[in-house]
Order: C-alpha cells, then structure tokens, then sequence
C-alpha cells in the first residue's frame, strides 16, 4: 500500500508541475501597444444612448492621465455605428461603460451591483463596472495601476494577460425564489393600480 502512496504522490507531483508550465505559457502572451513609434491607434469610446456624465468625465480623465504620461492625446468618441453595421472587432479601442460592443456586454455577466472588469479581449481594452461606483472604480484601477507605468518617449504596451474582475463581498451572496435567481423575475401591476 506504501507504494500505491508513492505511485499516487508522484502523479500529483508531476499534475502539480505541467499545470505551473501551462500558466508559465500562459504569462508568455502577446501584447497590446498603447503607444508605438509615438503614437496610439487607440480611441476611447464610452455609450452615445446608455452613457452618462460620468462616462464623459472618465473618458476625459482616461485621455488626459495618457496625456500627462505618455505625450500623446488619445482620441474619443462615441459607441455610434450606421444602421445595419457592426462595430469593428479589429479597431483597438479602450471601452468605457455599457458601450454596444460585445466586449463590453460579456464583461458585465456574472457581476453584482459593486463588481467591475479591467481586462484585454482582442483589440479592446474593456473597463466595464456594474453599478455607477464599480464603474468609477474600474476606470481608477486602470489609471492608477496600468496607465502610471508609461513614460514620455517610450513605447508602452500592455499584456494580454490583464483581467481583473473585482468581485465585492455581500452579506446575501444569492435569493432565488422556487428554486429561480430572483433577478429573472419581473414585478407586473395592473395599470390602475397603487404602486405602493
């Protein structure tokens, strides 16, 4: 039986040290360029329909914090596409908010009101929270964590590696109702009635 331990050690053993090798690869990913040769193909983009003034002031404090470090003014804009078109996946862009990208939608699934998103996905860098503060925090992070580590005159990437989700505690973790999330239901009224 000692050597079925032993046998059983050593396949954990050897588990153990080919998952530290994947995350070793894992950590070898390519980079995004923020700035490359002095310039950014970067634009900020916040909501045009879902925004609000606190996305322009995040956007704005995102452009000039890149300024301020970096030389370089990014250009803003709105999630605005025609009729009938789709967003292009292949522009580098720096999502702030609920835009209409998909980036920014599968960002917010499985967040709760205080949680929010810092990562890469594609060309995109996604800073998505659920509520107005998680937002803001969002927007924070990457001034204060990713954005102060660029220089003047210096190219600047970051890696694609980067995914934060923020995940805040709650003293109730999950209501569900027969069995539901109680967040699938919807509450109907008659139309005369009272709300109250």
């Amino acid at each position: 039986s000692s050597v079925i331990i032993a046998i059983l050690l050593a396949s954990v053993l050897i588990s153990c040290n080919d998952t530290a090798n994947n995350n070793v690869e894992d950590n070898l990913s390519s980079s995004l360029d923020l700035v490359k040769n002095g310039e950014t193909a970067f634009t900020i983009i916040r909501p045009e329909l879902y925004g609000n003034d606190a996305n322009i002031d995040q956007m704005k404090a995102i452009r000039d914090s890149f300024k301020e470090k970096t030389g370089i003014r990014m250009d803003m804009d709105v999630d605005w596409v025609k009729i009938g078109q789709e967003p292009d996946p292949e522009k580098y862009e720096i999502l702030i908010g609920n835009t209409n990208r998909p980036e920014s939608q599968k960002a917010l699934e499985g967040l709760k009101y205080n949680d929010y998103v810092v990562k890469i996905e594609g060309n995109k860098i996604v800073l998505n929270g659920y509520s107005p503060e998680a937002q803001q925090e969002a927007v924070d992070y990457f001034i204060n964590e990713v954005l102060s580590k660029a220089e003047i005159g210096k190219d600047f990437s970051v890696s694609e590696s980067i995914n934060i989700t923020h995940r805040s505690e709650y003293k109730i973790d999950k209501f569900t109702l027969a069995g539901n999330d109680l967040g699938d239901y919807s509450i109907f009224v008659p139309k005369d009635a009272d709300y109250l």
